[in-house]
């Protein structure tokens, strides 16, 4: 009965630290991502023939590009503004890694202001892999 109750007792020690061993038991975490950052969407998408200037200020960052879908120019990328296109429309765009607390934004084209709109967006936090797993994302989606 002795080698019994020990053989339970190294078989619950060596569950326990499986446990916390990654890739072993039900409390693993997983590669599960989640955007970190704020998504703006358009009520009207914008034509992606134009020409367009954009102008972001996240509280005191001003963020500033040229999108030209047409003709291959897109400075926004490069400046922190991810341009979302759905065909022919760009239906919003994304700023990684940037939590404002106010969002100016402006959408123009050959001197005519297309979209303007300020807003205060509100953020949720994911952790799409339990609270005890990374990555820990802080988003923001805001419906223009």
């Amino acid at each position: 009965m002795q080698t019994h109750a020990r053989q339970v007792l190294v078989a619950t020690i060596l569950l326990g630290a499986c446990a916390h061993v990654a890739g072993c038991g039900s409390d693993s975490c997983t590669g599960a991502g989640c955007h970190d950052g704020v998504e703006v969407w358009f009520a009207a998408p914008i034509d992606s023939s134009l020409d367009l200037s954009v102008s972001v200020e996240a509280d005191k960052d001003q963020l500033q590009c040229e999108y030209a879908h047409s003709k291959g120019l897109d400075t926004c990328a490069s400046s922190g503004i991810w341009i979302q296109m759905s065909g022919s429309q760009i239906d919003g765009f994304l700023l990684p890694n940037r939590h404002p607390g106010k969002l100016t934004l402006t959408f123009s084209s050959a001197g005519t202001v297309l979209l303007t709109s300020t807003v205060s967006p509100t953020y949720v936090i994911q952790q799409p892999n339990g609270p005890d797993c990374p990555p820990t994302c802080k988003n923001a989606k805001v419906q223009l």
